[in-house]
């Protein structure tokens, strides 16, 4: 695993180099099969996602103590926000506007309350939320066909992994510290927090089925196995976490 030295190099080097939005990549060209209101919702919630972890980041870099995390967190921060000016263009182009999800955008507000302990937060931003948005990312990639889509994406995702990666090893040093009751505690509360976004994104792009049920048997399993690499429960103690 990368130390938070590393993945610090390399958020100063993306940082600096960043081209940001450039008209030379060409115009947006998705496929026309795709219908519109899909494409303006699914880059919505990317939009929404990446100035919420953007605030996020700005707020927790004035907080943390050790100076690296405290330098990451402010990197990515811009990182976040550059993503955001890339999913807003993108709109623009297609002349569509940004269509936040109520449903979402209250997982974001739950994530980003003060009231919510600071590591469930990193935990559902930088564990969960960003390597869902990976995941979700490269099949709208798949879904829209557009090349122009796919070399932002190429882009982001590189930030997007290593944002997922220091989230993994800032919380591996610390979430096992905590009681096993504030542990089971911030499970239940980053489960519900996804299964409420989860609900939201199948409706939204036309998957059929039961939502719990395709949840529950066919996502849960792989964010039971991003929660145990973050350090929330070790493997002696999966079961007793999966049967909360």
């Amino acid at each position: 695993m990368e130390t938070l030295s590393v993945l610090l190099s390399k958020a100063r080097l993306e940082s600096a180099s960043y081209p940001g939005v450039v008209s030379s990549i060409g115009a947006p060209a998705p496929r026309r099969i795709v219908p519109r209101r899909v494409i303006r919702w699914i880059v919505s919630q990317f939009l929404a996602g990446e100035l919420a972890t953007a605030a996020f980041c700005e707020r927790m870099a004035k907080h943390v103590s050790d100076v690296q995390a405290r330098e990451f967190l402010t990197l990515q921060g811009m990182d976040e926000r550059r993503h955001a000016a890339l999913y807003r263009w993108y709109l623009e182009c297609l002349d569509l506007t940004p269509a936040p999800s109520l449903s979402i955008s209250k997982c974001y507000d739950a994530a980003l309350s003060p009231s919510t302990h600071p590591l469930a937060a990193i935990l559902a931003f930088h564990v969960i939320l960003e390597r869902d948005n990976l995941r979700l990312q490269s099949i709208a990639e798949t879904w829209f066909g557009c090349r122009v889509y796919s070399e932002m994406g190429t882009r982001i995702r590189r930030d997007e992994a290593r944002h997922v990666a220091f989230g993994r090893l800032y919380l591996q040093e610390r979430l096992p510290l905590l009681p096993l009751t504030e542990r089971q505690e911030i499970y239940r509360w980053v489960r519900g927090l996804w299964f409420e976004a989860g609900r939201e994104i199948l409706a939204n792009c036309l998957v059929p089925g039961p939502a719990d049920w395709l949840l529950e048997k066919t996502q849960w399993p792989s964010r039971i196995r991003d929660l145990e690499l973050a350090g929330l429960f070790s493997g002696e103690e999966r079961e007793e976490f999966r049967r909360l």
